[in-house]
């Protein structure tokens, strides 16, 4: 899968915290399409999916994310996927948006 990795924009704490996130799950072996900054701060993170095939890529990101939720402490992981099939604007099939929680 392709994964996106989402931070808020305003806080170099997140910025810096998204960028360790991204050489984990790179030395785990997950493609890391981008790093993208929101406007918005994000209260409790979540692993996003899109097309139902993408649901075991995105249950495989989660099981990646628990010793960094533990090593960054940002508390209790996300304990699955989202489901967004119903979303209109869709990226492209294979994409997995991890949302990081803002510190």
């Amino acid at each position: 899968p392709r994964v996106f990795i989402h931070h808020f924009r305003a806080s170099a704490e997140d910025r810096l915290l998204a960028y360790r996130l991204t050489e984990r799950l790179a030395e785990e072996g997950f493609y890391i399409a981008d790093i993208r900054a929101v406007d918005h701060e994000i209260r409790s993170g979540s692993v996003r999916y899109f097309f139902a095939d993408d649901r075991s890529p995105g249950e495989a990101v989660i099981e990646a994310l628990r010793d960094f939720y533990a090593d960054e402490d940002l508390g209790a992981r996300p304990e699955a996927p989202r489901n967004f099939l119903s979303y209109s604007r869709k990226p492209h099939e294979g994409t997995i948006e991890v949302w990081l929680p803002n510190r």
